[in-house]
Formats: structure tokens, sequence, C-alpha cells
């Protein structure tokens, strides 16, 4: 899908499931989740309001912000963006 006018879209990962094993019939899935931290309301108006381009750089951060966890059956563990990027992703989950 193409856009002819406009600011380009920003979508941010924000959750990844993995499988291990050897057929999507056998083996294990398991996913890693960020959760996120956000910029106080304030902070977010003074930047939208500051400028156009502050805006853009405003919402690459908040893409990138946040914590990430690994969620294996019943536990739950804190993880990193390292971590994640190294896996064999099966599906990526994006948000706007």
């Amino acid at each position: 899908m193409s856009q002819s006018q406009g600011e380009a879209q920003l979508y941010g990962l924000f959750a990844v499931l993995v499988h291990s094993g050897f057929s999507c019939h056998a083996g294990h899935y398991f996913c890693y989740i960020k959760v996120p931290r956000r910029l106080g309301a304030s902070l977010q108006t003074f930047a939208v309001a500051f400028c156009k381009s502050c805006l853009s750089l405003f919402r690459v951060s908040q893409a990138s912000n946040g914590q990430w966890f690994q969620m294996n059956d019943s536990s739950v563990t804190v993880s990193d963006i390292r971590s994640v990027l190294n896996q064999q992703a099966y599906v990526l989950f994006y948000i706007k």
C-alpha cells in the first residue's frame, strides 16, 4: 500500500511470536512483548507545538521506547531488544 501525499506513517514493533521446533505441527511457541513507557501528556503537547520536525523525532522515540518481556508458558521474564531482534520470528506485530 502506498501513500501519494502526507506524512509517512510510523509503526512500532510491539510483539514477536517465536516458534522453536522442526515443524509448525510440533514444537513450542513463545513470545516477546513490549510494554511502552510513554512520555507525559504535557511533554507530548510541547513537542508537537514546538515544531513539525520535532513531532517526527518524538514519534520515533515513542516507537523505540519500552521494556521487553519474554512470555513462555507461565513464565514472564524481563528481556531486551537485542534478544528480540536475534530471534527467528514466526509472526511480527506492529502498532501505529
